[in-house]
């Protein structure tokens, strides 16, 4: 399950539980805590010589440190004028898990949150665990601290080898959507809510649309699909018993339009307006929660009349890609009308479960939305996991497909959408992601080697049905298809129907006949640093 809004509770009171047992990773004895002076030097170091994008005078205006059970796990890094990484603070960590060259760190955002939660779990799991050490991963453990010992010196780790040209890439996906107005217009409004405000787009609904976006395709969907929004409201106060020793100090202050607390008849916790389980959260989550206080939301939410309305969504309705573009704002134009009704289509086809203020769905029904009502290829398939390659990963964009992928932060998650990779981190390889947050924070991810147990799904093979084939690297004939494309330039020429869009793999040769070859009938060939060339 995926949700599109962030943790309401601080990063001090994060909770992890995490299964640990099925995991071989470096004893805890090999851990050593890193200052704030060493996390600077290493991570000026590793923006300014080692991460794409680098920046040779890059500098730390700022450290904000992140405790999780009074240890420090990682730190926010502001960078000087622009920009932010998101750094571990222990050498079983990588230096830096996310880098934003531009734009300023916004708590807001889920998908930062969730890297967030990823250094803080991927510490803890290496602390706790207890079994015997994998041989493989006391290797990188011993390469990750020797990385953090040339940084502090000033100096570039030096990365694996690099698998396969080129090292890397970024597609042309330009978009930067967001979950709020004027994208999320023709979701399901909540009628209770003040002004009827629309739900949200949702992670998983904006990163496929998106995606659908780079591919301008289709010209429409198919089916219908209807849309059931559930939450509880209520219009006048309710109250709960709660004695004034129970009650936190601070929940007078959290949102006195939903949820008081008064002295009257030896105290009552009084609660109003519309509720889902996002707001349920965060209200248990104030500081000086108790039991008592915890089990009154409880039961005022169990009170709480229950509201259901069923939206029908025509999935056919033409899709005006001439009108939509890579960003909407006001004024209020046809352009964002067109995306509002795209991003409404795409989430209804996925299955998004709207609330109040959240709008939830998985990757899975994401896969599925865009095979059987998008038109896109049968072999589009969600990797859970246990399956997670960055070599398949780096294979997408080779062929110049972008990847939906997912993070987990405990309790919630994100959906993002890689669009580059960098091998010059291997083997923590980087990749491009655009988070779905108006451009404001997108960067570059570091793909930790570590096995990490929690998250992190991607689906593959996105394209097309039949107008985009794909050529080379099969020793087999195939149909085109992205997991099998034709053999040769000469079958995709034969075979291909017309007006298709053949797509080479980034840095492939291809060769032809030596007398040469014609093409006769409308095709579009694209590739990246691709050669065709006589045999």
């Amino acid at each position: 399950m995926k949700l599109s809004i962030p943790p309401s509770h601080g990063w001090g009171t994060l909770s992890l539980a995490l299964p640990l047992c099925a995991l071989l990773l470096p004893v805890a004895s090999s851990a050593a805590p890193l200052t704030e002076p060493q996390v600077r030097a290493a991570v000026e170091t590793w923006v300014r010589q080692v991460t794409a994008e680098a920046r040779p005078d890059a500098v730390i205006a700022r450290l904000d440190a992140q405790v999780v059970d009074k240890r420090t796990v990682g730190y926010i890094a502001h960078l000087k004028t622009e920009g932010f990484c998101l750094c571990g603070a222990d050498d079983l960590l990588l230096p830096v898990y996310f880098y934003s060259p531009q734009g300023r760190f916004d708590p807001a955002n889920p998908g930062l949150q969730t890297i967030l939660f990823e250094i803080g779990a991927r510490l803890e799991q290496a602390l706790t665990q207890k079994g015997p050490v994998n041989s493989e991963m006391e290797k990188l453990a011993k390469a990750r601290s020797a990385d953090w010992q040339e940084l502090l010196a000033g100096r570039c780790p030096v990365a694996s080898a690099p698998k396969a040209a080129p090292t890397m890439m970024t597609l042309p996906l330009t978009s930067h959507w967001h979950q709020g107005h004027p994208y999320n217009q023709r979701c399901p409004a909540v009628a209770s809510s003040p002004q009827n405000e629309r739900t949200l787009v949702g992670c998983v609904a904006l990163a496929m649309a998106q995606i659908m976006y780079y591919w301008k395709w289709p010209a429409q969907g198919q089916g219908i699909s209807n849309v059931v929004v559930q939450y509880r409201a209520r219009t006048d106060w309710d109250y709960w018993p709660l004695a004034s020793a129970s009650a936190p100090a601070t929940v007078n202050s959290w949102d006195p339009n939903k949820l008081r607390w008064t002295n009257l008849s030896g105290g009552l916790l009084l609660m109003n307006g519309y509720w889902d389980d996002s707001i349920k959260n965060s209200a248990k989550d104030i500081a000086g929660s108790t039991t008592a206080y915890r089990l009154a939301i409880d039961n005022l939410i169990h009170r709480l009349p229950l509201h259901t309305n069923t939206h029908a969504c025509d999935l056919s309705v033409p899709i005006n890609w001439g009108l939509i573009g890579d960003a909407h704002a006001d004024p209020a134009d046809s352009g964002d009308e067109a995306v509002a009704d795209f991003c409404w289509r795409a989430g209804a086809a996925a299955s998004m479960g709207y609330a109040p203020t959240m709008t939830a769905g998985c990757v899975g029904n994401a896969a599925t939305a865009l095979r059987n009502n998008f038109f896109y290829a049968p072999e589009v398939v969600g990797v859970p996991p246990a399956g997670k390659n960055i070599d398949e990963m780096t294979l997408e964009i080779q062929w110049l497909r972008p990847i939906q992928m997912d993070g987990w932060n405990g309790g919630s998650g994100h959906d993002w959408v890689a669009y580059g990779y960098n091998m010059g981190t291997d083997p923590n390889r980087q990749f491009r992601i655009n988070l779905g947050w108006g451009g404001s924070s997108d960067g570059w991810y570091s793909c930790d080697a570590m096995p990490f147990p929690d998250g992190q799904n991607y689906i593959k093979n996105i394209a097309p049905k039949d107008v985009v084939k794909f050529v080379g690297g099969f020793t087999f004939p195939g149909t085109g298809g992205p997991a099998s494309p034709y053999t040769t330039l000469a079958q995709a020429i034969e075979l291909a129907p017309d007006n298709a869009t053949l797509i080479f793999k980034a840095g492939s040769v291809n060769p032809v006949a030596a007398s040469g070859m014609r093409i006769t009938r409308p095709l579009t060939l694209k590739g990246w640093n691709v050669a065709i060339r006589p045999q």
